[in-house]
Formats: C-alpha cells, sequence, structure tokens
C-alpha cells in the first residue's frame, strides 16, 4: 500500500488527498495526509 501511494503521488501527480481516497477504496484504510507525507519522505 505505500510503494502504491508514493507511485499514485509522485508517478501519477495526485493530490494528496485523491490519493488517500483512492486507497480507501481499494483497501478500506483511508490514510491519513500525515501518513501520506511519512511514506513520501
Amino acid at each position: 500500500m505505500k510503494a502504491l501511494a508514493v507511485h499514485l503521488i509522485h508517478g501519477q501527480m495526485l493530490p494528496y488527498a485523491r490519493a488517500a481516497q483512492l486507497l480507501g477504496d481499494l483497501y478500506g484504510i483511508k490514510p491519513s495526509t500525515g501518513t501520506l507525507l511519512a511514506w513520501v519522505a
């Protein structure tokens, strides 16, 4: 899930909120923006 999130944000240039929404739709767990920021860092 982390790798997909980083790919969506950097590779597909999705905003953090949209990436979180998509991950929520796919996995049923919607990570916070802070979590996504930490994964990208």
